[in-house]
């Protein structure tokens, strides 16, 4: 055999050298012997595995460790103004979720309205307090900052997911097209605080610290958020940022089918699961009564976006003033949402492509537009939509109205790495974009009532017209099989369907 062949030879080259003196020679013969009967005992273990015993046991193996989570889910639930019983629904969620959970932690700090914050472990079907606060202010960035260390000393996982849930209004909150004040998410009733768009930055960077590397996944369960100033301000800090462009209805993630997914699957990627959350909130929503957005915006991509994005601002601004006024339908047009100074990007490009370059014939600015256009599949990971109004919704949205003289838009990362706040105050298309009909309040954001749109009441006419009752008896079923809240607001779809119903009884 080989492993004899190799191991003998220096064996043989011993027995070949004479020795010089008997004590030599006496110690040359125990060396051999050694060798010869070590090899012979190791032959007798490969020939007779099952035969060879040893005079006493081996020392009993250590305590199995249980491997580190695959993922670990912290959620920041500040439901301590009017979103207090959505809260509580989603905590129930979560539980359901997690039925035959591998190995998946979901931590949740939950401050109420009428109670104090708790700390909670969610399991399959209940859930434990951990720890009891007393009242938090958890509109403070270091409330947040101290949730995320004690989550992940206590419970880490090789990849983690934050998701902030509350009120959400951007950049900054425009029930007033001169408001310039600071906003954020995470509005506390009680302290009167909130998170603002400034303090995300301190508190990624502090993430950063704390995991070790960035978060996977930063999910803003809340509305308006996912837009470019706002994950521009969260730095190197997270790699998928997960959120709306509109606002969200008061029931936001429908976590019972997202985390069911995850316990299905806990080796999935970051993006795999950010797609999840992505298809699963807009589905949840599935009558077009609901005008719903959300989408998965890779960060990094984001920031090597910049370049390109300041060509693109570059050539606009160095067009005629004469040109710069054609801008406006592209201005007015572009997918806008709740804050109308709100608009999609990549709307806004292709509207600049499609209704500008083919009367200017700007060659730069041609270029300029396809490259910016060309980073849409890079820097949107997914992006979903729901509702008629919001079909030309891309996934990031950003600011597009004057600025205010004074206003804190200028003090904002995107602001200061890119040329935009630049173009917003050299461009004036007229007329102006109008001013919504009413404010939106962080109290009153995502408890919007909607309205049924064309679209559903023109399916539910056609079925009446063709007499299909079935169709229509099973499209009540699934109406009144929705969550209290979301059954309240299709309300007038109900009765709608009913309303044919009767008529072709």
């Amino acid at each position: 055999m080989k492993i004899f062949s190799r191991n003998i030879m220096p064996v043989m080259s011993e027995m070949s050298a004479m020795p010089e003196t008997p004590i030599q020679a006496v110690r040359h013969v125990l060396s051999v012997r050694h060798v010869l009967s070590a090899m012979l005992v190791i032959s007798m273990m490969l020939a007779f595995p099952a035969q060879i015993a040893f005079s006493q046991d081996l020392p009993p193996a250590p305590p199995e460790i249980p491997d580190t989570p695959a993922w670990a889910v912290y959620v920041f639930l500040n439901a301590d103004n009017n979103l207090d019983m959505a809260g509580l629904d989603d905590v129930k969620e979560m539980e359901r979720g997690l039925k035959n959970a591998a190995n998946i932690p979901v931590v949740v700090q939950i401050d109420r309205a009428r109670t104090g914050a708790k700390r909670l472990l969610v399991t399959e079907d209940s859930s434990t307090t951990l720890q009891d606060l007393g009242e938090v202010d958890m509109g403070s960035a270091d409330t947040l900052i101290e949730f995320l260390q004690w989550a992940h000393e206590n419970y880490p996982a090789r990849r983690t997911m934050l998701v902030i849930w509350n009120h959400g209004a951007g950049w900054y909150e425009g029930e007033s097209r001169l408001s310039s004040g600071p906003r954020g998410i995470s509005y506390d009733d009680t302290s009167g605080n909130h998170i603002t768009t400034f303090q995300l930055r301190k508190i990624m960077d502090k993430a950063c610290t704390i995991l070790g590397k960035p978060l996977d996944i930063l999910g803003f369960d809340a509305c308006l958020m996912n837009m470019a100033e706002v994950i521009w301000q969260l730095g190197d800090g997270v790699k998928i940022c997960v959120g709306s462009e509109e606002t969200e209805p008061g029931d936001g993630w429908p976590y019972n089918s997202i985390l069911s997914k995850l316990c299905a699957n806990p080796e999935m990627s970051p993006v795999e699961l950010s797609k999840i959350i992505v298809s699963k909130y807009t589905g949840s929503y599935w009558i077009p009564l609901y005008n719903v957005t959300q989408s998965a915006i890779d960060v990094a991509a984001l920031k090597e976006f910049r370049d390109d994005f300041n060509f693109w601002v570059e050539a606009m601004l160095g067009l005629k003033d004469y040109e710069k006024q054609l801008f406006s339908n592209a201005w007015n047009n572009a997918q806008r949402f709740y804050y109308n100074s709100y608009a999609d990007l990549f709307h806004f490009a292709k509207l600049v492509r499609k209704g500008i370059l083919p009367i200017i014939g700007n060659k730069i600015l041609r270029e300029a537009t396809d490259r910016v256009l060309s980073w849409e599949d890079r820097i949107v990971i997914k992006s979903s939509t729901g509702g008629s109004s919001m079909k030309n919704a891309r996934g990031l949205s950003i600011h597009i109205d004057n600025l205010p003289a004074h206003s804190y838009y200028r003090h904002l990362a995107f602001a200061q790495d890119t040329l935009w706040d630049e173009f917003l105050t050299e461009f004036t298309p007229l007329p102006p974009p109008p001013p919504p009909e009413q404010g939106l309040t962080a109290a009153a954001c995502s408890s919007r009532q909607y309205a049924p749109d064309s679209s559903i009441k023109e399916m539910i006419t056609e079925l009446g017209r063709r007499g299909d009752s079935s169709a229509l008896k099973g499209l009540a079923e699934r109406v009144r099989a929705l969550p209290p809240r979301m059954l309240e607001e299709a309300g007038p779809i109900l009765e709608l369907i009913e309303q044919i119903r009767r008529n072709l009884e």
